[in-house]
């Protein structure tokens, strides 16, 4: 996976042109943006339950991104991979799943859509 940081100049404005619809869907969707706004319960500060929580949420986002956004997640991943949406389709699972921990870790791919979306920057 190439992170966004290492992209020219022409090559991040082609990929910036490829995922701002698949991004476009899964920031309009109401339903993930209130799953994502969902905070940590007051008084919930014991180690098990803060992994719980953050367990819960992530199943329920992946449960939304998955079953209404899948084409999206696969379109975002694609041009980081050097593959079509197709292929992200009929890779090995675990490997997509590596590609999206790895894409979620890219600073410069975070940092570039919090500066757009008003979200500051990723520290």
């Amino acid at each position: 996976m190439r992170n966004f940081s290492e992209l020219s100049t022409d090559e991040a404005l082609e990929v910036v042109l490829q995922i701002a619809q698949p991004i476009t869907n899964l920031i309009d969707d109401e339903a993930l943006v209130k799953e994502m706004q969902k905070a940590m319960p007051k008084g919930e500060t014991t180690r098990i339950a803060m992994q719980r929580f953050g367990l819960a949420k992530i199943v329920k986002l992946l449960n939304i991104a998955l079953k209404q956004h899948r084409e999206d997640v696969y379109g975002i991943l694609a041009p980081f991979n050097g593959l079509t949406v197709e292929e992200i389709g009929k890779q090995n699972f675990l490997i997509t799943c590596k590609q999206v921990a790895d894409l979620l870790n890219d600073k410069g791919f975070v940092d570039f859509f919090k500066s757009y979306l008003g979200g500051g920057q990723n520290k």
